[in-house]
């Protein structure tokens, strides 16, 4: 469901603040959380977010349109060296 409201918040600008989902430690869930702290803020093209529990760990939120599909992309930094992507649509 996170999945869902994410891209609908980042591609339709559906604020997340009025939100209240239950947290885990997996990176959708942990990037959904930092973004609704910011959803209704100014639409970017990219959102930069630090780890709350680890401050050497940062994530990058953004769209990417890969043949007419739009997916979302999170990227996960230690130390600013990218160590994972994950794509979701």
């Amino acid at each position: 469901m996170q999945k869902k409201l994410l891209y609908h918040s980042l591609v339709d600008g559906y604020n997340l603040k009025v939100l209240n989902l239950p947290t885990t430690n997996y990176i959708l869930s942990k990037v959904f959380d930092l973004y609704s702290k910011v959803s209704n803020s100014k639409k970017k093209n990219s959102y930069t977010f630090k780890d709350d529990k680890d401050s050497s760990r940062t994530y990058k939120l953004y769209l990417r349109k890969d043949n007419s599909i739009t997916k979302i992309v999170i990227e996960e930094f230690y130390n600013d060296s990218k160590i994972n992507q994950h794509i979701y649509w």
